[in-house]
């Protein structure tokens, strides 16, 4: 998923070069030389000088840096669960009402991501606490710890997990739907799975969006690159 994401953006950002550079052959701005592009241009002959190999240089490089950019952004640290193994996890506490929208919630990341998450009563990778934490900042928390003892911090996220407890405030959740609780579990469980809070997006790691249940293609893509 993560090779045809990158080959996907990598296309889009050669189509508009090829137009920048028939804007640049418009306006005379080539005087020397030929070039032949595949694709946009693939039949058109462009006089180029050396300022074309610097732009073309300089916009490849560009593009490297915005995609591996794009991907640090979107996650916590370099640090994560083993991949290919199975990820246990347990549900603790108050169950009527909730459990079962842990089940619904753990299994999409289950089913449509690489992440293979399992179920258990015991030895879990992450906790699913949910009770009454009182007045908190917060509906949900993941509190990530590594195999070196280090929790909920920069060097914990940047390291192999040991263990994420997703914590769930029943305190502010009497009225809600079923879809609003399955969004907060499975927005935390996307934090133990790694990933980062994305703004402004139909993503399941906007906080702003309450009621969204379903995960967009680029949630299923970042998990599916680490897992």
């Amino acid at each position: 998923m993560a090779v045809t994401f990158l080959g996907y953006y990598a296309e889009r950002q050669s189509f508009y070069f090829s137009k920048y550079l028939a804007k640049e052959v418009e306006m005379g701005n080539f005087r020397s030389g030929y070039i032949k592009l595949d694709g946009y241009l693939n039949t058109q002959k462009l006089k180029v000088t050396g300022r074309v190999i610097v732009m073309a240089g300089v916009l490849l490089f560009l593009l490297l840096v915005s995609v591996s950019d794009t991907f640090a952004a979107d996650y916590t640290g370099s640090g994560q669960f083993p991949a290919g193994g199975w990820i246990r996890w347990k549900f603790t506490g108050t169950s009527s009402g909730y459990e079962p929208r842990a089940n619904i919630s753990m299994g999409r990341w289950h089913t449509y991501t690489d992440a293979n998450l399992l179920k258990v009563t015991s030895n879990e990778d992450i906790k699913v606490v949910v009770t009454s934490f009182g007045i908190t900042t917060w509906y949900g928390f993941a509190y990530i710890c590594d195999i070196y003892g280090n929790c909920d911090n920069s060097t914990a996220f940047s390291n192999t997990y040991k263990s994420c407890e997703l914590d769930f405030n029943t305190y502010f959740s009497g009225s809600w739907s079923d879809a609003e609780k399955e969004n907060t579990f499975m927005h935390e469980a996307g934090h133990c799975l790694s990933l980062a809070h994305r703004d402004g997006v139909n993503s399941i790691m906007d906080p702003d969006h309450s009621s969204q249940n379903w995960l967009n293609e680029y949630d299923k893509v970042l998990v599916n690159n680490r897992y």
